[in-house]
């Protein structure tokens, strides 16, 4: 009603998210597609990346690896234009998992020390520990 499209996108972002981990995949994939409309419409970049990563995550969830692929590397692509080196290194990783699950060992690997190196560089922890448990499996 406010037509406040910033933060509309960002609620859609969150409810897409919110329903994912409901298990409420179907629900979650409509929501996150019409964030990602929201936040093309409305410039914001950051929370576009945001969407593409949602949607990634809801295609490798619901075992496309496809569709996860493209999502991921579409936020990937997104994140670098503009300069996101944490969300780089995020998406990097995921694209590392999807690479490992369609048996790309050696892309996965390439994928995860990138990641590492950019988590090492921004000092962040979590994704830190996500590359070193992905390691060890």
């Amino acid at each position: 009603d406010l037509e406040d499209r910033v933060h509309e996108g960002v609620l859609l972002n969150s409810i897409a998210v919110t329903l994912k981990d409901m298990g409420k995949s179907e629900d979650a994939l409509t929501r996150a597609e019409d964030a990602l409309e929201v936040n093309r419409r409305s410039g914001q970049q950051v929370l576009e990346g945001h969407s593409l990563a949602v949607l990634g995550d809801l295609h490798f969830t619901m075992d496309n690896l496809d569709g996860a692929l493209n999502h991921y590397q579409a936020s990937l692509d997104l994140r670098r234009t503009i300069g996101d080196r944490k969300g780089e290194g995020w998406m990097l990783y995921r694209l590392s998992e999807v690479s490992s699950a369609q048996g790309m060992s050696d892309l996965a690997g390439s994928y995860a020390s990138e990641a590492a190196q950019i988590a090492a560089e921004n000092e962040d922890l979590e994704l830190l520990e996500a590359c070193a448990r992905n390691d060890s499996d």
